[in-house]
């Protein structure tokens, strides 16, 4: 996918300003036995149990299919439920042993929560988030707010 978007921005004469990178994680909540871990092994993944999320386009469960996270096919791991709702996935993590895979980036809303995300050794990045531009032109007032805010929330 990177060679595909570079070729598109250099069509485009754009620019990519990268902001931050990504892995992939696992949630846990505090019943889980991973819950004090430091790491986890990708070796280990077939032996949990986790919720899903509904694959749409924007989720990462559509992205995992498409993008070799290593060892392990993400088709191979034991999902016990699959749901669309955030409070069920965070139901789940609170109160039992089923985990759930992500990225590494806790959205603020759900900080509150005693959700710990476990890295998963040997994984390469996975999501490099930045914003486009065109070096042509400056941005906007409007535009550096925008960007100022997104670098905040990462």
């Amino acid at each position: 996918q990177v060679q595909t978007f570079r070729h598109i921005l250099s069509h485009k004469n754009l620019e990519f300003m990268p902001q931050c990178i990504k892995n992939i994680c696992v949630y846990v909540g505090p019943d889980h036995p991973l819950y004090h871990a430091k790491s986890i092994e990708f070796a280990e993944l077939p032996n949990l149990k986790f919720v899903r999320g509904v694959k749409d386009f924007f989720s990462m469960e559509h992205h995992l299919e498409r993008v070799s996270m290593g060892v392990i096919d993400s088709e191979n791991l034991c999902h016990v439920a699959y749901t669309n709702s955030d409070h069920l996935v965070i139901n789940f993590l609170l109160h039992s042993d089923v985990c759930s895979l992500g990225l590494d980036f806790m959205h603020e809303p759900y900080a509150q929560y005693p959700i710990k995300s476990i890295p998963i050794n040997g994984c390469e990045p996975f999501l490099q988030i930045g914003y486009v531009f065109d070096p042509k032109r400056r941005l906007s007032p409007h535009a550096n707010w925008v960007v100022d805010r997104f670098q905040e929330m990462l």
